[in-house]
């Protein structure tokens, strides 16, 4: 196996992990985490992990010898016991979070699908145990799929534990440097024998283990220790983890002849360590799996794309298109790049590897010649509106600016053909700009076309397929020389030629053919593609001594690297379109600012200090203008599309309580009410936050220095799992060392994260017809906050792209009217249906009412339920209704079923609170409305996209129920379902 270079000094991924050693193609990750230390951590990522003499390191020069095949990473992390200004101050919480953060999310441990294994020596047997459960804890919150899925790959690949002498059930150590050193560091918490938070983390831990089934290899090392941590001595030497501690409740423990100086292998390099490791690795390598002959399936974009390579930065890209098919396609997007032996890809292996900053794409597309269930139903015409929308819209082709090189193999080059031509009949189209600039951007960026074997002029392979095998696929008509299909082709892409001046390279395969698509033998043997079809009107060809088998690189691999070369040359050689490094210079430009303005682009806002308080001040009267609605349609349209582009915001360093900035004449007075109505905005608009925090005090004087921000100011009431503390003080904290620095990574990620989510969302918006009505029913008289409670279900509705009707403080015949004629409404495309209903309530004689807007009694069941669960126009359709009202009892009656649940198919109905319960509201304050509207409409903004309708309701029943008791109340949402099966509001 070809094996990259052993790395002397370890390869910085970001502020906690290090690379040691990768292996080419690698199909294990070793991931090791070091143990306590006493005032500084900064090389104990290395140190731990060397021999006695320090010049040989277990994890490169052992492991890498052992597996080639691994990728080998250490991970540095505050351990230390003594609190100073650089150190000592991390607790466990956080430094659970900062490595999900740094391992999963940016060193992507656990993403290639190769088992993992963990390594923790000491204290670090504890972190690895705080890293899984912290991961199992976002896993269950993410709101995106994107974090979803990362957390969910690295649970699942992780395959093996290795403790190196970890005290799991305390040490004496920890008491030791309390008393002899004045330690106070967060972490001697967990080396406690009788601390709380360790047994949580073990039995917490206990359960994850159990539930993913992970293997555990226990290794205590029994010598008494004299010397820790280089510079303190223990008198007398001491048993720093006791057998009980290192085994705990373990099976197997190996024990090591080595005692606990604070390197993990000083002396145990040549003992049963070695041992250990061996049968570790082979009971892993059962998990390894072996390579098929497809080995690069690729990442599929959509239905139509699939990326087999991306480089950071990207300066090319390439984009491949397979060539006819017999009677299916649905794997020659690979099939027809892969060499002779089937296990390399020419578009990863060669193009991929050979041009590190390139954008490698292979398009699926129905070629087939014979209909069948799976393909050869597709019209050239509407291939090329399918390809179009694909390739240019959802893939991206040719927006980032720079060249694109399209390759056609046989069938493959008149469909870049039809793909070119359709994209420019798009332009003098397009309804909006948005979508004809993505198009002209992608024609403007196309530099060169290479096409393989493509029967420019016609093919006897259509005629012959159509007489001995009588297929009819429409693509066959392209095939045919004297059909005026593929004369119109050629004369309009000609004249798109000429005009964007793109470059054109042909090759034909000179060989007869004898074997087609692998089952189609062609007696005698056909020349599929003549060289006059090749050629047609082109000056220059390439010869390839290969036949036109269905496989476009199988016996023409090493001709094609040249051919490839040689056009690469030429596309080097056209000048590029490149938008301006600088920023600035970008945000003067008139034209950036007029886009920004109209709000054709996200915008993600990062402020440090007091600029986060400016960013929510500038969002709130941006929000009070547009509600004010007293300006030039102009200005409200500018406003309004400011306050749509807002996707993200940063906070470095920001105090969201206010009391750092009293100085300042800022008080927590104002930074409250300023925090109130940000929430809103947030909420309604989507909008994700990312908070970086300090950790190291900043020197305000020449004896004066203290941490200016703390954690509680720095997260106070920002979205669960925002927060991350970083090894810096208040006026570094924004500017990091090195684009490996985790204040800048984390930006990086955010922004990343953030914009997938945008254009998954706008995607959604984009392709997604209405779904169906939304009445929101608000009786807001005399209820404060009942305002905030129809906003939120409002923007909730319109967010899933429901079409929402609010109707407001009406009486009972009013009512019924008005939802007579919102259900007039519907149409024959309506998929459903959704009624949300917020009022006082009560309960008489078995009947729920609400109050109208006269405090005169609705009865509920026959003013809206039934009229909304038996109109003729809903037959058939989901019926999902939400009722935010009190139901406690004015008298004895118990309500029969009949007076609970609608008689009718197809209901879905959620109660705010059980029978004789009072559905909680805050009046005023941080959070207005009620509990459960605000957890109805949060989860279905959070989870539709991923979770059926059903299970979004039952997670708003659980949230319901935890979080009441911390307002002082007993509340739990009640569904009623009719059903028939799963109902699912994923975009489509």
């Amino acid at each position: 196996m070809e094996r990259q270079e052993r790395q002397e000094t370890p390869k910085k991924i970001n502020d906690s992990v290090y690379e040691f050693y990768r292996g080419e193609d690698y199909k294990l990750e070793v991931v090791a985490f070091h143990g306590l230390c006493f005032d500084t951590y900064e090389d104990a990522y290395t140190t731990t992990w060397q021999d006695k003499d320090g010049t040989k390191c277990w994890l490169r020069d052992f492991i890498a010898d052992k597996c080639p095949e691994a990728h080998v990473l250490s991970v540095s992390y505050d351990s230390c016991a003594k609190v100073s200004n650089e150190a000592g101050r991390m607790t466990f919480s956080n430094l659970g979070r900062i490595l999900v953060q740094d391992l999963i999310h940016l060193a992507e441990v656990g993403q290639r699908g190769c088992p993992v294994v963990l390594i923790g020596y000491c204290l670090g047997g504890l972190v690895i145990q705080q890293l899984c459960i912290e991961a199992e804890k976002q896993y269950d919150q993410a709101p995106d799929g994107a974090s979803k899925g990362r957390l969910d790959k690295f649970l699942t690949n992780v395959r093996t534990l290795l403790y190196l002498d970890t005290p799991r059930a305390g040490s004496s150590l920890g008491d030791y440097l309390r008393e002899t050193y004045k330690c106070k560091g967060p972490v001697l918490e967990y080396l406690s024998k009788s601390s709380a938070s360790l047994s949580s983390l073990n039995r917490e831990f206990d359960s994850l283990v159990l539930e993913r089934e992970w293997k555990q290899f226990i290794c205590w090392y029994c010598y008494a220790t004299k010397g820790w941590d280089s510079s303190i001595e223990l008198t007398p030497a001491l048993k720093v983890v006791t057998e009980a501690s290192a085994r705990r409740d373990a099976g197997e423990l190996f024990t090591i002849e080595a005692d606990h100086s604070g390197k993990a292998v000083s002396t145990a390099w040549s003992t049963n360590l070695v041992e250990v490791w061996d049968k570790l690795h082979n009971q892993t390598k059962q998990f390894i799996k072996m390579p098929a002959k497809d080995t690069c399936l690729g990442l599929k974009l959509n239905d139509s794309v699939y990326e087999f390579y991306r480089g950071e930065d990207y300066e090319l890209e390439v984009v491949a298109f397979h060539g006819l098919c017999f009677d299916t396609y649905k794997n020659a997007y690979i099939t027809t790049w892969l060499d002779k032996d089937e296990r390399r890809c020419w578009l990863r292996d060669f193009i991929g590897k050979q041009h590190k900053k390139s954008r490698v794409l292979s398009v699926s597309y129905d070629s087939c010649a014979k209909k069948s269930n799976e393909g050869g139903k597709m019209s050239f015409s509407k291939l090329g509106q399918i390809l179009v929308e694909n390739v240019i819209h959802l893939a991206k082709v040719g927006k980032q600016g720079c060249p694109v090189v399209l390759i056609g193999y046989g069938l493959g080059g008149l469909v870049i053909q039809q793909l070119c031509t359709e994209a420019k009949k798009q332009i003098d189209q397009a309804p909006d700009p948005a979508s004809k600039g993505l198009l002209e951007k992608f024609l403007k960026n196309v530099r060169a076309i290479l096409y393989l074997d493509t029967p420019r002029a016609g093919s006897s392979l259509g005629d012959y397929l159509r007489e001995k095998h009588q297929c009819e696929g429409p693509v066959l008509e392209y095939l045919i020389e004297s059909y005026t299909s593929l004369s119109s082709l050629n004369r309009e892409f000609d004249s798109l030629v000429v005009e964007r001046q793109w470059k054109r390279c042909i090759c034909w395969y000179r060989c007869a053919t004898e074997v087609w698509n692998s089952i189609i033998k062609l007696t005698p043997g056909l020349e599929v593609v003549t060289e006059r079809s090749a050629r047609r009107d082109a000056e220059d060809l390439t010869t390839i001594t290969a036949d036109h088998s269905g496989k476009a690189v199988s016996t023409a691999w090493d001709e094609l690297v040249q051919v490839w070369n040689n056009l690469h040359e030429k596309v080097r050689t056209i000048r590029k379109t490149k938008l301006p490094s600088s920023v600035p210079y970008l945000l003067r430009s008139r034209k950036v600012q007029k886009i920004l303005k109209k709000g054709r682009c996200p915008l993600i806002l990062v402020g440090h200090g007091l600029g986060g308080l400016v960013i929510k001040d500038l969002c709130n009267k941006t929000m009070d203008e547009v509600a004010k609605n007293g300006m030039n349609p102009d200005q409200l349209q500018a406003l309004e599309a400011f306050v749509r582009s807002v996707c993200g915001i940063a906070y470095y360093g920001t105090s969201h309580t206010g009391y750092e900035y009293s100085s300042r004449g800022i008080s927590p007075e104002f930074v409250g009410r300023l925090n109130s109505d940000f929430k809103w905005f947030i909420t309604n608009h989507g909008c994700k936050e990312l908070v970086v925090g300090e950790t190291r005090p900043t020197l305000l004087t020449d004896s004066n220095e203290s941490v200016i921000v703390d954690e509680f100011s720095a997260s106070h009431g920002i979205q669960r799992n925002s927060f991350f503390p970083v090894a810096a003080d208040h006026s570094s904290i924004c500017k990091p060392e090195s684009p490996l620095s985790n204040s800048f990574l984390y930006l990086k990620h955010f922004i990343h994260t953030t914009m997938q989510e945008v254009e998954y969302r706008n995607l959604n918006v984009r392709r997604k017809k209405r779904r169906g009505m939304a009445i929101i029913i608000s009786m807001e008289d005399g209820r404060d906050g009942s305002d905030i409670d129809r906003r939120r279900f409002v923007d909730m509705a319109d967010y899933i792209n429901f079409h929402p009707i609010a109707i407001l403080n009406r009486t009972a015949k009013e009512l019924e009217g008005a939802i007579q004629g919102v259900l007039d409404r519907v149409n024959d495309e309506d998929e459903c249906v959704l009624c949300c209903v917020s009022a006082h309530g009560f309960i008489r004689g078995g009947e729920l009412f609400i109050y109208d807007t006269h405090n005169e009694a609705i009865n509920l069941r026959p003013v809206v339920l039934k009229p909304v669960t038996e109109s003729p126009k809903l037959v058939g359709k989901p019926k999902v209704l939400v009722i935010n009202a009190c139901r406690e009892f004015e008298d004895d009656v118990v309500p029969k079923p009949e007076q609970i649940m609608p008689n009718a198919d197809d209901c879905l109905l959620m109660y705010s609170c059980r029978l004789g319960e009072e559905t909680w509201r805050r009046t005023d304050g941080y959070e207005k409305g009620t509990l459960f509207v605000g957890e109805v409409t949060n989860q279905v903004k959070w989870l539709y996209q991923t979770t059926d309708v059903q299970d979004i309701f039952a997670e708003v029943k659980r949230r319901v129920w935890e979080l009441a008791p911390e307002v002082g109340k007993e509340q739990l949402p009640v569904l009623h379902s009719t059903l028939s099966k799963r109902l699912s509001w994923r975009p489509k």
